[in-house]
């Protein structure tokens, strides 16, 4: 088993940890990541999510 190999999981974290955080920065940075994803739907408040919201819910999701 390759990851129980100290050197070896740790490079693969360290590219696992620069890919997560770039993705997390392209989406965090888009043009339209803090525009509310619902405004054409609906006023209510608890829909004021941005669009980013949803994004890094799933990158986290994948993560863990």
């Amino acid at each position: 088993h390759l990851l129980l190999e100290t050197t070896i999981l740790q490079k693969w974290l360290t590219v696992e940890k620069k890919m997560a955080v770039e993705k997390m920065d392209a989406m965090l940075s888009s043009e339209g990541a803090w525009s509310c994803q619902y405004k054409d739907i609906c006023d209510m408040d608890e829909l004021m999510a941005p669009d980013c919201a949803e994004m890094f819910m799933m990158l986290l999701q994948a993560i863990t």
